[in-house]
C-alpha cells in the first residue's frame, strides 16, 4: 500500500476486559480475536464494531494452559481452518503439533515427520489452504495435507536455527518471510524466545523454499523483531513489529525496512513496549492494522489503498 487513511496509530479499548493484554489471534471465521488475561476472549466482527466477550473459541486463555500434562508451545499461535469453524492446529511443548476439529474439546497429536520436540510458529498459504509451515529449533518444515504429515522446506531445515514466525506473500505463492534466532542458550524455554537476546535473522524464499536467504536492511540493530506479517492484498508490504524499534514496514518485499510507529508509545516506556508474544494482526475486512501493548492497551491504524 503507498497510503494509509488514518495517518497514525490510535488506542481502541471499546468493550474490551481489564486487564493486561495476552495476545492478539489470527482472524478466523470473520472475527479477530484478542486474549485479555484475568478477562478471557474478547473479538471484534468484520466491520470493526466494538469488542464483545467471546466463548467461541474458548480453549485459548491462560498464562499457564496446558493440556494431558503438556505445556502448549503455542497456546497464543493457534491455526485455525478457512473451512471448519472449529478446526485448529496448536503447538505443545515438547510434543509437536496437535489438532482440534471440535474447538478444543479434544485434540489429536498430527505431524509426522517434524523433529523431536516443541513447534515455534505454524502459518497456513493464503494460496493453498493445505500448506502448512512450522517453525521448530531445527528450522522450517512444510505439510502438504493440512498439517498430518511434514517434511524438510528447503536449506533452513535441519540447520539448528529457531524459527518462529512465518508470512506468505499475498501475490506470490512461492514467496514466504521467515523470522527465525541463532545463539539461543541450550534448553531455551518455550517462553523465551522473545525476551532472548539471541540474533534475530529475517528470510526469504521468492522460490516456493529451496533456498533462503538473509533480507531485511533496517530490521536489525538490536531492534529485536518478534512477529512477521504480511498485508493480505498487497504482495511485497510487510509489517514487523519489534520489542525495541515499535513496527517497522516494508514495501519491496523485505528488502528493506523503515519505522512506521506515528502514534505508538515509546517502546519500553516504563519497561513496557509491543506484545512479545501475537502482537499484531489485520481485522478480518483486511483494511486496518492491530497491534498490542504491554501495559498501553491496543492500537488501531486503517490502512487506505495503492495510490500509484
Amino acid at each position: 500500500r503507498t497510503s494509509d487513511l488514518g495517518g497514525l496509530w490510535q488506542k481502541i479499548e471499546t468493550g474490551l476486559g481489564k486487564g493486561p493484554l495476552e495476545a492478539i489471534l489470527p482472524p478466523n471465521n470473520n472475527n479477530l480475536y484478542v486474549s485479555v488475561a484475568g478477562a478471557g476472549l474478547y473479538s471484534v466482527p468484520f466491520d470493526g464494531a466494538a469488542w464483545t466477550k467471546s466463548h467461541a473459541v474458548n480453549f485459548i486463555g491462560s498464562e499457564s494452559a496446558a493440556w494431558n500434562d503438556r505445556q502448549l508451545a503455542l497456546w497464543h499461535f493457534p491455526l485455525g481452518d478457512p473451512a471448519a469453524e472449529k478446526t485448529y492446529l496448536v503447538g505443545m511443548d515438547p510434543s509437536g503439533v496437535f489438532k482440534t476439529v471440535d474447538g478444543g474439546v479434544s485434540f489429536q497429536q498430527v505431524g509426522d515427520g517434524l523433529p523431536a520436540g516443541r513447534v515455534m510458529g505454524l502459518a497456513r498459504s493464503p494460496h493453498d489452504a493445505q500448506l502448512i509451515i512450522a517453525g521448530t529449533p531445527q528450522g522450517i518444515y512444510a505439510s502438504m495435507d493440512g498439517g498430518e504429515s511434514f517434511s524438510p522446506y528447503g536449506d533452513l531445515a535441519g540447520g539448528g536455527e529457531l524459527c518462529f514466525s512465518f508470512a506468505f506473500d499475498a501475490e506470490s505463492a512461492a514467496t514466504v518471510y521467515a523470522l527465525c534466532a541463532t545463539g539461543l542458550p541450550h534448553g531455551l524455554s518455550t517462553g523465551d524466545v522473545e525476551s532472548s537476546f539471541g540474533n534475530r535473522v529475517f528470510y526469504v524464499t521468492r522460490d516456493g523454499g529451496a533456498l533462503w536467504e538473509p533480507a531485511g536492511s533496517g530490521i536489525q540493530n538490536g531492534k529485536r523483531p518478534v512477529a512477521v506479517l504480511a498485508d493480505p492484498d498487497f504482495g511485497d508490504t510487510l509489517y514487523v513489529p519489534t520489542l525495541e524499534g515499535g513496527v517497522l514496514r516494508s514495501v519491496d518485499g523485505g528488502e528493506s525496512f523503515e519505522p512506521w510507529s506515528l502514534g505508538l508509545p515509546a517502546p519500553y516506556t516504563g519497561g513496557r513496549g509491543i506484545l512479545h508474544s501475537a502482537p499484531l494482526a489485520f481485522t478480518p475486512n483486511g483494511e486496518t492494522l492491530v497491534v498490542g501493548t504491554e501495559g498501553f492497551g491496543m492500537y488501531t491504524r486503517v490502512l487506505g489503498a495503492n495510490c500509484e
